[in-house]
């Protein structure tokens, strides 16, 4: 974060132009502020593929849930302990009078036998009338605001006494949730210190000819029946409205913008339908973003999962999908010529978006801050239960423990719905395992992935590529980049390797039709390969640390073999092993050239050696929790190259995809550290096949078909069948072109 006082330099070409601009935004008393969120300590801290931040729950920055437990509302003041407890008490008995059996209606939540809430109105009612009759103004308190399901004078008079940072926006502002919020394009979005960090990057848009008045993409106008049957559904629930061309054009100007619509074929047969404020229109060129909106990860994933198992009880979970979120949130008469549009480009029928919608950037910033208020409520209500909730847009993940656990859970889901949460039931999933926005949670094995489902596609998309001959059109290579980029998150070693496949997906135009590079298909192999043995789901559990070096290694190449030699510090056991070029083909120069251009590699391959001699790798003693391993090595380049993951230079790339592989399946990770030559003189001496220092008896006698080197076999003769067809014929670059769809159709993921 910048300094107090400081001069900020962002790139607002997301927001509000098409260059860098100067903002002088002073930051004095503008730092989020840990003490006045009145728990003890900090946040709970969650570590992921060796990096360490604070735990995010996605209701914001003072969400009490970000804490443990047995560290939230320590010094809360007494009338916000007791507005909480009592609370909690009518949330409770609201429990009893609607469920007799906690534990088996948990089980048919979760297992999609409810179709509807179990709270009645009348129950829903009456909670909210006992909660009210705690607050300032109860009679106020149960008003609900024309075109908003949820109850925010409750919520509002409710989070007063709990001196909430962003409760002002609910009912109080000018712009609240309960009049209408701003679209962003007259007035700056708001800046809340407590809730989000600042935002200081922002993402460069499309430039476009700037067009008022858009057609619609062709998808959407084949979809132009379906997109006016959506759009009465809405108007029905005083989403929408209709209205002419020419009416709006002479109510608002030149401040009319009608965006153009494209629709996506779901796989139930219906439409999603895309509005574009960003292209013709931009709508979404002016909104200035000063949030900096941040939703859970793997990394909180992991933590949740974890959290839950350490405290030795038995855990229960439950995911569930809250209905429309976008268009929960209404915006202000004023701003509506910003969100129009058109089932059919050829008529003169306009539909005003009266509520937030998905395509207008800030959309979501609106939904984040309202459904993170609704979030600390709970969390507030909940006080020091054992449990823990992460949102991630409109999925929500909640995980309980203890004797009480399946009671806390309705008490959870009550809470939600008494300010007005609408849940889609039938979507409820969880118990000891679940779905959350992709990832896969097994509370039961302390495990997070990604389903078998997404992916088993991965592997057969590349499957299907390799039958194709690796032709393939940018924009479908696009699509599954993206999704294996998601993956990628979880699946950490997949992660240094994408490098190739970026690299040709940002120059690739989107139209574009062609077989991929060389290092592109190599990686896809690597990536294929490694998904078909591996299983898609990896520990949760802290990793252990090792800070100190455990080996030191060394490498000698000449001009027709290569040395590799180290020793473990703790036993003073040593390798040293020399191969020539039958055995590592791909270190040694074609036409009988020598080893020394591949030294890197040969370093980096004697540290994959001693992962294997020192018995790091042993497959017998499969690991369940992650381990951190410190190694030494006087090849600054491997240093930087443990650190970063990622290289494309050759025949460094096998090795290290090799390296990856191993260390996955051993569920370890490798931190080189670089020593000056002076300072590793006994691993130097191995290679140089000095061993009068060493014991004998402590010598591991190691052989090169010991190792699990096939990775690299299977790549190096890839490439060497890529330079043998490249000699022999000219690759044919043609591609049969796509047959035309009507529609534009979702894969399945």
């Amino acid at each position: 974060m910048a300094a107090k006082g400081a001069t900020v330099t962002v790139d607002l070409t997301d927001e509000g132009g098409s260059e860098n601009v100067l903002v002088d935004e002073k930051l004095d008393g503008e730092e989020f502020d840990v003490e006045a969120c009145c728990n003890f300590g900090s946040p709970i801290k969650v570590e992921w593929d060796g990096k360490t931040h604070d735990f995010v729950d996605g209701f914001g920055l003072c969400s009490p849930t970000r804490w443990k437990p047995n560290a939230r509302g320590h010094r809360r003041k007494q009338v916000m302990k007791e507005l909480a407890a009592t609370t909690f008490s009518c949330l409770s008995h609201g429990v009893a009078d609607a469920i007799g059996d906690v534990r088996r209606e948990a089980f048919k939540l979760v297992t999609g036998k409810l179709t509807a809430s179990p709270f009645s109105n009348e129950l829903l009612d009456k909670v909210r009338t006992q909660i009210a009759a705690l607050l300032r103004d109860p009679g106020g308190a149960l008003v609900r605001d024309a075109g908003q399901p949820f109850y925010l004078r409750l919520l509002a008079q409710w989070l007063e006494v709990f001196e909430d940072p962003d409760v002002a926006c609910l009912v109080s502002s000018t712009d609240s949730f309960a009049t209408g919020v701003n679209v962003g394009v007259d007035s700056a979005l708001p800046r809340t210190p407590q809730v989000f960090h600042p935002k200081l990057k922002h993402r460069k848009l499309d430039g476009t000819e700037f067009n008022p008045i858009a057609d619609n993409y062709s998808s959407g106008q084949m979809s132009a029946k379906e997109l006016e049957e959506k759009f009465r559904e809405e108007e029905a629930l005083g989403r929408m409205e209709p209205s002419k061309l020419s009416v709006l054009k002479a109510q608002h100007g030149d401040r009319l913008r009608v965006a153009a619509m494209a629709a996506i074929v779901k796989p139930d047969g219906g439409i999603r339908p895309l509005h574009d404020a960003t292209h013709s229109v931009m709508v979404n060129h002016a909104i200035k973003y000063r949030d900096q909106l941040q939703c859970p990860g793997p990394a909180e994933v992991a933590a949740v999962v974890r959290e839950a198992i350490e405290t030795t009880e038995a855990p229960f979970c439950v995911s569930a999908d809250i209905k429309a979120a976008h268009r929960l949130v209404k915006i202000r008469e004023a701003d509506w010529p910003y969100v129009c549009c058109r089932a059919d480009s050829l008529s003169e029928v306009v539909w005003i978006n009266k509520v937030g919608t998905f395509g207008v950037s800030s959309a979501p910033y609106w939904w984040a801050k309202l459904l993170a208020a609704i979030g600390r409520f709970v969390g507030h209500v909940m006080q020091t239960s054992v449990f823990w909730h992460l949102v991630y847009v409109d999925d929500l993940h909640g995980a309980f423990t203890g004797p009480s656990k399946f009671e806390l859970l309705w008490v959870w889901l009550l809470a939600f719905e008494v300010i007005g949460t609408p849940f889609g039931y039938h979507k409820f999933k969880g118990g000891f395992s679940s779905d959350f926005v992709g990832f896969h949670l097994r509370y039961d094995r302390n495990e997070v992935g990604i389903t078998v489902k997404r992916g088993t596609w991965l592997v057969d998309w590349i499957r299907a590529l390799e039958g194709k001959k690796f032709v393939v059109s940018a924009r479908e290579f696009s699509e599954f980049l993206g999704r294996l980029g998601f993956v990628a998150q979880l699946l950490t070693w997949l992660k240094p390797h994408l490098a190739p496949l970026f690299a040709w997906g940002a120059v690739a135009s989107p139209g574009m039709v062609g077989r991929l590079p060389d290092t592109v298909i190599l990686t896809l192999h690597y990536i294929l390969k490694e998904m078909a043995a591996e299983t898609f789901m990896v520990s949760a559990r802290r990793p252990i640390y090792f800070n100190s070096e455990q080996f030191r290694t060394d490498a000698k190449c000449a001009d027709d073999f290569i040395v590799l030699g180290g020793w473990e510090l703790s036993s003073k056991r040593w390798f040293s092993l020399r191969l020539n070029r039958d055995q590592v083909p791909y270190m040694f120069k074609p036409d009988g050239g020598g080893s020394q251009w591949a030294s890197t590699s040969a370093e980096l391959l004697a540290s994959l050696c001693a992962l294997h001699a020192f018995g790091w790798l042993d497959p017998s003693s499969r690991r369940t929790v992650a381990l951190a391993l410190q190694a030494g090595t006087d090849n600054r380049a491997n240093e930087a190259l443990s650190t970063k993951r990622s290289t494309t230079k050759w025949p460094l790339m096998l090795i290290n995809m090799q390296l990856s592989a191993s260390l996955a399946r051993a569920r370890l990770s490798l931190n080189l550290k670089w020593r000056p030559r002076e300072e590793n003189v006994e691993a130097d001496k191995l290679t140089n096949e000095e061993f009068d220092s060493f014991d004998a008896a402590c010598r591991i006698d190691i052989k090169w078909g010991e190792f699990d080197m096939s990775l690299v076999g299977a790549l190096w003769e890839t490439k060497v069948q890529f330079d043998a067809a490249r000699q022999s014929t000219k690759l044919d670059h043609a591609a049969p072109v796509a047959s035309k769809k009507r529609k534009h159709e979702k894969t399945p993921w």
